[in-house]
């Protein structure tokens, strides 16, 4: 197949969030050469302005998504399907999967649905109506990003021939190549000889954020040159700051609040402590060659060798994240060694560009045998 491939990306925001930087990277990697790109969006984001892409065709197609409108978004997607000879439809929003599976049904194209990981314990009614609404036969391919998710989407019913592992669309060197660069360090007014740990994501329950606070007076015991970085914004904020003057540790933990300048913050950080197992997370710390701290699951445990590349905890307890946060900091050279085998380690299996010809490569093989 020697022509370009039409291949619309239909994406709810560009707001911060997982799933928004997913669709970003995608649409920043993409090969335009191989193809022409559309996009139908319903809202505005902060993230928008980091497509980098000058030949993506953007098209805003509403202003909000509720249940009840979506059957206006679906003719709405199959017009401008015909309109635009689109080959092959891309979803990851949980809602606009529903509208691509179909819009790509009743237009005899190709749907291929990227699916965010499935937090168990949240997605019971997701997983059943997989099995009894249409949208899973309406689907051509899944994108998972870990084995783990891909072994809860095939317990929900879908079949492993569908589902394709992708680990993730960022550069290696993302963090590197930032111009933008701005001094933590400075804006906080900590010194260079303080050593930082840091909590990355949104300020909300089941993050281990709680466990991540209490941590803190076992290590300052122990390592006094030593501060806590908590990136994020949520309905837990003031919680956990007024948990910090409890336990009177808050001058040892700063709140940075929101920012879309994760890799920037975390080339300046020492390490990363994310101490719950509900659900991936944190990985820009070692996809940024940094050493990440996690309770141990199935999930984290494709992103982390324990003891080579990071450390993983089979407990809840607060006091034994501490321990390995110590053992870290009393150890330059254990620490060293783990960010030189994680370089590696992602290479191998995380570079953004090859795994960007993997999806492109899948895409042509699903319109090439229409």
């Amino acid at each position: 197949m020697n022509k370009r491939i039409n291949i619309l990306f239909l994406i709810n925001k560009f707001d911060i969030g997982g799933v928004q930087k997913v669709n970003v990277r995608m649409l920043n990697n993409i090969d335009t050469d191989k193809f022409n790109v559309h996009v139908l969006y319903i809202k505005e984001g902060v993230l928008k302005k980091d497509i980098t892409n000058p030949e993506i065709k953007f098209v805003k197609m509403g202003e909000e998504l509720k249940s009840y409108v979506n059957i206006k978004y679906i003719f709405k997607t199959i017009k401008y399907v015909k309109q635009n000879n689109i080959d092959a439809i891309h979803t990851i929003d949980p809602t606009l999967y529903m509208v691509g599976a179909t819009a790509a049904h009743f237009t005899k194209i190709k749907h291929i649905r990227s699916q965010p990981n499935l937090i168990r314990t949240h997605e019971r009614l997701n997983t059943k109506t997989l099995k009894i609404l249409p949208f899973e036969r309406w689907t051509d391919r899944y994108i998972t990003f870990n084995e783990s998710t891909k072994k809860d989407l095939n317990l929900a019913g879908v079949s492993l021939e569908k589902i394709s592992v992708i680990y993730s669309y960022a550069k290696i060197n993302e963090a590197i190549d930032q111009d933008n660069y701005e001094n933590i360090r400075e804006k906080i007014g900590v010194p260079e000889n303080k050593k930082i740990v840091c909590s990355i994501g949104r300020l909300v329950k089941g993050k281990g954020l709680e466990t991540f606070i209490k941590m803190v007076p076992f290590v300052i015991e122990d390592y006094n040159e030593v501060i806590f970085l908590v990136v994020g914004d949520g309905p837990l904020r003031e919680e956990l700051i007024q948990m910090c003057k409890e336990i009177k540790i808050e001058k040892y933990v700063y709140f940075l609040g929101f920012s879309t300048d994760i890799p920037n913050i975390v080339r300046q950080v020492t390490l990363g402590v994310y101490a719950t197992d509900k659900s991936a997370g944190m990985v820009d710390i070692p996809r940024c060659g940094k050493v990440l701290i996690s309770r141990e699951s199935e999930i984290m445990g494709e992103y982390i060798i324990d003891g080579e590349t990071g450390i993983l905890i089979d407990s809840d307890e607060p006091e034994d994240y501490a321990n390995s946060v110590l053992k870290l900091l009393n150890n330059e050279k254990l620490l060293e060694d783990m960010e030189s085998n994680i370089k590696e380690f992602f290479i191998n299996k995380f570079d953004g560009d090859k795994n960007m010809r993997k999806f492109e490569n899948l895409v042509f093989d699903l319109v090439k045998n229409a």
